[in-house]
């Protein structure tokens, strides 16, 4: 996953997620042979997970993105091989009410709900033509609240998100 700051600067994230709430990162700007362990469950009591990556109801995650889609704002762009898959290239707007209220329905915290009040979401999907598996997902969400610990407002972000996705069901 890539992450890009307003200023532009950009950083690399490396995750695996394993079963029973453990994900490892590692970011090789720092160290490639450092690996982070996170606990999920402490982030999302916390209210700091907005998308939960272990849950089991992953599908259902997916399906709210992609049932958020704004009609009428799908647009094919050329296709593209990402690690070697040819995929089909869309360039979404995502309906951030509609969002919101399926994110509701996953059980998702007021303080994760309250971050995406007022967001708009752009999106470039890669879908893998042979699969149907999401390869890539490109996103610029804009007008993001972000609050210190302490739930003090300190203003709006934008957020620049880029994932990629692979070697699906197979063993880590």
């Amino acid at each position: 996953m890539r992450l890009t700051d307003p200023d532009n600067k950009s950083t690399e994230i490396n995750m695996i997620l394993l079963e029973k709430g453990t994900m490892y990162l590692n970011l090789p700007a720092l160290d490639d042979d450092m690996w982070i362990n996170v606990n999920l469950e402490t982030l999302k009591e916390q209210g700091n997970l907005p998308i939960d990556p272990q849950s089991t109801d992953s599908l259902n995650q997916s399906l709210a993105f992609l049932k958020s889609i704004k009609t009428g704002s799908i647009i094919k762009l050329q296709d593209d091989t990402i690690d070697g898959m040819k995929t089909t290239h869309l360039r979404v707007d995502i309906s951030t009410p509609q969002y919101i209220e399926h994110m509701k329905q996953l059980s998702y915290s007021s303080a994760q709900i309250k971050q995406l009040e007022n967001v708009a979401i752009k999106s470039d999907l890669w879908i893998d033509q042979q699969t149907g598996n999401i390869a890539k997902i490109s996103s610029r969400i804009t007008n993001v609240k972000v609050e210190d610990k302490d739930g003090k407002p300190l203003g709006n972000e934008d957020i620049d998100m880029e994932m990629t996705f692979s070697k699906y069901n197979q063993p880590v």
